[in-house]
Formats: C-alpha cells, sequence, structure tokens
C-alpha cells in the first residue's frame, strides 16, 4: 500500500515506456506514483524503435533526451537482400531524417526514464491487478496477491494484452484488430557477414521480410514478419522451427544467421501484428495508455514517439485542471490524443506494405518506390507510393 499523502497518487501498471514516462511526467507536476510491474524484472532488448517529432520533444520536457543515444548514426546505410539473393540499394531517406531521428532499442528509451524515477516513486515487480472498482472519490485496485492499492486514478499502461484493459473495459477480442503477420523480434549477438555496424539490410519478399540492424554496442537486431491465415497456431509452435521453415531458403549471406541467431536467443519476441481500436481509452478514473489503449503495431514507426508524448500530456491535463474534477480533465486528455493516435494508426495501415510485401505485385512496386527515391526529382512521387518510415 503507498503511504498516505495529501499529495493525488497514481497507480500505474506497466513499467515500459508509457508507465515509466506517466510515473516521471505525474511526478514533475506534484503527483505520486506507484508502478506495478507483471514481469519480474526490468526487461532488456526489444526491437528497434524510431524515436523522433513529438515524442523526443516530449523526452525533452521529461529530461531524458540527452540520456538517448542513436545506435545506428549518421552514416548508416540502407541496402535490401531481393528473393534472389542480389544486393541492391534501399529506402534513400530523406537528407534530414537521421538529424531530426533516433534509432534505438525499446529498452534504451524505458531505461533512460527509468534512471530519471524519483526513488520515492516504487516498482513492484511479478505483480498483475486482478480486480478494479470505482468509487466517485477513488479507484481501488486489487493485485494478484491479495493487495488492494487505493489511488486518485490508475493508469493502464500495461501493453496491448493488457490486463488493465480487460477488467475496466471488457475483453481483447472486443478491440483487436489483425493484420494476418507473425513477427519474431531478437538480439543477434554475433556480428554477420556483409553487415557492418551500421548497416540496416533488409530482406523483403511477397508475404515474408526480415529486417536487421547492425547497432552498435549492443550488436546486430532482427525482427522476421511473414502472412499467415492463422496467426494463433502460428505462435503455440517453436519460433525457432517456424522462422526455419517460412525462411529457410531465403537466398543470401545473411539469413543463415539470422536463423542461427534466433534458435540461440534466450529472448524472442514472438507474436502476431495487431493494432488496439477502442471506442474510449477513458472511464472516470481509469485510463489506458500506449498500446494499452492504441497499439499502433511496429508499422507506424510511432508507438514509442505517441506513449512519451501522451504520457507528458496526461500529466499537463491534470496539473491545470482550471477548477476540472479529475475525470474531465483525464477526458480532455482522451480527446487531446485521439487525432494523433488515429493519424498514425492510420499510417501504420498504409506502412505495413513497406515493411511486409502481401504479394508479388505489392513488393514489385514497393521496389519501384524505392528505386524512385534515390532521384530527388521523383522522390515525392515515391513517397506518395510507399510512406518511409522516418
Amino acid at each position: 500500500m503507498p503511504v498516505p499523502s495529501a499529495r493525488p497518487h497514481a497507480l500505474i501498471v506497466g513499467a515500459g515506456i508509457a508507465g515509466t514516462a506517466a510515473a516521471l511526467a505525474l511526478r514533475a507536476v506534484g503527483w505520486d506514483a506507484t508502478i506495478v510491474e507483471r514481469a519480474p524484472a526490468r526487461r532488456r532488448g526489444g526491437y528497434l524503435v524510431f524515436f523522433r517529432g513529438d515524442g523526443y520533444r516530449a523526452a525533452r520536457r521529461l529530461g531524458v533526451a540527452d540520456d538517448l543515444r542513436d545506435r545506428l548514426g549518421p552514416d548508416s546505410r540502407w541496402f535490401e537482400i531481393d528473393r534472389r539473393g542480389r544486393t541492391l540499394p534501399g529506402m534513400r531517406l530523406p537528407a534530414d531524417a537521421r538529424r531530426r531521428s533516433l534509432t534505438l532499442l525499446r529498452s534504451d528509451i524505458e531505461a533512460a526514464l527509468h534512471d530519471r524515477l524519483p526513488d520515492d516513486v516504487p516498482i513492484r515487480y511479478g505483480r498483475t491487478p486482478v480486480r478494479v472498482s470505482q468509487a466517485p472519490d477513488h479507484v481501488l485496485t486489487t493485485l494478484d496477491d491479495a493487495t488492494e492499492i487505493r489511488s486518485d486514478l490508475l493508469i493502464g499502461a500495461d501493453g496491448s494484452h493488457s490486463a488493465v484493459r480487460r477488467l475496466a473495459f471488457g475483453p481483447e477480442r472486443a478491440y483487436r484488430y489483425d493484420f494476418g503477420h507473425v513477427v519474431a523480434a531478437c538480439m543477434v549477438g554475433r556480428s554477420l557477414p556483409g553487415l557492418a555496424t551500421g548497416d540496416t539490410a533488409v530482406m523483403p519478399d511477397a508475404g515474408r521480410a526480415a529486417w536487421v540492424a547492425g547497432f552498435r554496442d549492443c550488436g546486430p537486431v532482427a525482427y522476421f514478419l511473414y502472412r499467415s491465415d492463422d496467426p494463433g497456431a502460428e505462435l503455440r509452435q517453436s519460433s525457432a522451427a517456424v522462422l526455419r521453415r517460412v525462411f529457410g531458403d531465403h537466398p543470401g549471406p545473411l539469413m543463415p544467421g539470422l536463423l542461427d541467431a534466433a534458435e540461440a536467443a534466450g529472448a524472442v519476441h514472438f507474436d502476431q501484428v495487431s493494432q488496439i481500436r477502442m471506442p474510449r481509452w477513458t472511464d472516470r478514473r481509469v485510463a489506458l495508455l500506449g498500446d494499452a489503449a492504441w497499439s499502433l503495431s511496429l508499422y507506424s514507426a510511432y508507438g514509442a514517439c505517441l506513449a512519451v508524448e501522451a504520457a507528458a500530456n496526461l500529466a499537463d491535463e491534470v496539473a491545470v485542471r482550471d477548477g476540472r474534477p479529475l475525470v474531465r480533465a483525464v477526458a480532455a486528455w482522451e480527446r487531446r490524443t485521439r487525432p494523433t493516435a488515429r493519424h498514425h494508426a492510420d499510417r501504420a495501415r498504409r506502412m505495413q506494405h513497406l515493411f511486409l510485401p502481401a504479394n508479388r505485385q505489392v513488393a514489385r512496386v514497393r521496389r519501384a518506390a524505392i528505386r524512385l527515391s534515390h532521384s530527388p526529382l521523383t522522390r515525392p512521387l515515391a513517397l506518395r507510393l510507399l510512406p518511409q518510415p522516418l
């Protein structure tokens, strides 16, 4: 139980980017916060994220922007290996893209936020909520060890499979939109032939694609994507066996090492690619944040950015209430955030073809757009055909 205080208190479920950013932002405006996290300890690794725009500006407001270091660098190369094993030029990023975007691990952002948390923000690992009840002036949350925590605000920042969302808004199946795609991501942990530090290689094919980035300090990071008529059945199998079945015949020098690394990796993120689409993220004193609320999917290339931005904006709304009750301030935050979330969710549905071409025809259009991106005259057309991630 948190120590009673005259200051408002938020219980935050989830110690990832959204939850830790919310705790840091709320503490800065005079709130107390407690974080509950179902994992037994802080997570490491995670697949690559692009961090930019209003998310980066929010990180600067929270005092963590200077702690973030780009893992690719300004001179990084992008290339592709096609289905014949040929190495081809990759995406030509806009001239200023590398200057206004960082490429990081998810855990890099989490670590920066965590290291700035005040010592009086407790994190209870290995716990998850099992019951939520609201009263006019508080929320009572019961954890799986029978602990009850009373708070002014409950924030569900516990990811796309959110327990808070299930308890307060209903089952996940009511809100999940599946792309019919499976993703597996891992730290490679070894050098790969032909991939230098700072390189990003893409191996696209109809219905399957692999991306690998030669990150500094931690080695390459990879993720595999493929289409499936039954992603749930795929996830019940061994990720290593599935990846060998789907990608084992892909030509080129990188794939054998990638598959060996995926098999050897102690932790592989293996899930279906989905978005969460909800008519509302708030219910009186309960608010969902980050993937629990909108789960843009990795195709948006903006999920981490929006999580930090929205956390900072939530703190703004509850700090400057202008006489409004807390529930109205929280509702105002949702209205403020929804247009941005909707924009990037829509963009993700277009961007999916850049990350994973659906069929041979889409793969040919994708390749043509990448070729067009190398000419200043045709780059605007390329961006209309296939938006770029930065």
